[in-house]
């Protein structure tokens, strides 16, 4: 969305008051865990879209490895973060969306194989106790 004021908050009228003209990902019922959908799916994109179809370089694996970890701890049964509900449901999602994905991946040369397996492992881990 264009922020037709330029005054940094991104709105389209500038006065941020939860009308239509406001930031798209807001919904006036819900502003916040619209936010935080909308910030977790464009995270896993820009951690994972770009690697999907070749080879993973070493830097992105552990990013994806760390990235991976993290949703995982918002999943543990003792909920030792303190995460809220639609938190920790968006990490469930997008493990599940993640472990889809990851399986259906063939291209890459061993290295990046293996690193796929490993998340894979890892995804199935955690779905598993859930």
């Amino acid at each position: 969305m264009q922020d037709e004021n330029n005054d940094g908050n991104g709105d389209n009228d500038g006065d941020n008051d939860g009308d239509e003209n406001d930031d798209d990902h807001y919904d006036d019922d819900d502003g916040v865990l619209m936010t935080m959908v909308v910030v977790m799916t464009d995270l896993t994109a820009a951690v994972f879209d770009a690697d999907m179809s070749g080879k993973v370089n070493g830097f992105r694996q552990n990013l994806q490895s760390e990235y991976v970890g993290r949703l995982v701890a918002m999943m543990a049964p003792d909920n030792a973060g303190g995460y809220d509900q639609p938190s920790r449901a968006m990490a469930l999602y997008i493990l599940q969306d993640l472990r889809r994905r990851l399986a259906a991946k063939t291209a890459g040369d061993p290295g990046t194989r293996a690193h796929t397996a490993a998340l894979l492992h890892t995804i199935d881990q955690a779905l598993e106790t859930s």
